[in-house]
């Protein structure tokens, strides 16, 4: 299911909304100035209306764990519930007032962990032990293999997913990825890669080009990615460039010219 909620636009039915009114204080109400024309909607109680679409969300999948339950169907369906990015902003909604990246740094549109780093839960009675754990670094195009290996079958050939299946049911053995990599071509272009326990972040590649300097994090220590630890490990510049030149995939939808394919001008 492709939920919206919590999502902008700030929209949900009053019920949801209304335990809010008196519990929260607001910063004032949203207003967007082009909305006429374009944008997120108007909210006179922002806040209010992020938590009751938040607690709206919670509801509503504990009516489908709820009917899944009583059809007798637990024990042969797995539920898996996660989300897209990291909190956003925009449209009024507040994620310093809910803090809602935690200690994590960056939010949406970011790739420090902020803005990537994602819930990620899953149910299957007698399959997956309650309340367990894993940490297993994965990413959503492993959901794919994970399925494929459930239902029997074998993802694309090109496929670069890994399953994660093994941390899941608690067995077997769990390969992992030598590294995983992210880029984004707005906001001067950004690219990520972690690499076990190291995060590198690449800011500006559109204007610093592909040997730009690379930010670098020990997450182990540092999982708020608060300390450059760049200075100290120079050789890993060339180390991660490779690693970046190698993932990524030229598009013509996607790339690191300028969005309108001109300079700007001053």
């Amino acid at each position: 299911m492709a939920y919206t909620l919590s999502h902008v636009d700030l929209d949900v039915p009053d019920d949801a909304m209304e335990p809010y009114l008196k519990t929260i204080k607001e910063k004032g109400p949203y207003k967007n100035p082009t909305f006429s024309k374009k944008g997120y909607r108007n909210h006179p109680t922002p806040r209010a209306c992020f938590a009751g679409m938040t607690s709206k969300l919670d509801r509503d999948v504990g009516k489908i764990l709820d009917l899944v339950d009583k059809l007798g169907l637990s024990k042969n369906t797995i539920i898996m519930f996660s989300s897209d990015n990291g909190p956003t902003p925009a449209g009024g909604a507040d994620p310093d007032y809910f803090n809602g990246n935690g200690i994590y740094k960056g939010i949406k549109r970011d790739l420090y962990e902020g803005g990537i780093r994602a819930p990620f839960i899953a149910r299957w009675p007698g399959k997956i032990k309650s309340g367990s754990r894993s940490n297993h670094i994965s990413a959503h195009w492993d959901l794919m293999a994970s399925v494929s290996e459930l239902a029997g079958t074998s993802p694309a050939p090109d496929h670069t997913g890994i399953s994660f299946l093994p941390s899941l049911l608690g067995k077997g053995e769990q390969k992992s990825h030598d590294h995983l990599y992210w880029e984004f071509y707005e906001r001067g272009g950004k690219q990520a890669i972690r690499k076990g326990d190291l995060k590198a972040v690449r800011l500006n590649r559109i204007k610093s080009g592909a040997k730009g300097p690379w930010e670098i994090y020990d997450l182990s220590s540092d999982p708020g990615e608060k300390t450059n630890i760049a200075s100290q490990c120079p050789e890993l510049q060339a180390v991660f460039n490779k690693l970046a030149n190698e993932a990524a995939t030229e598009s013509t939808l996607f790339n690191w010219k300028p969005r309108n394919g001109k300079k700007k001008k001053k």
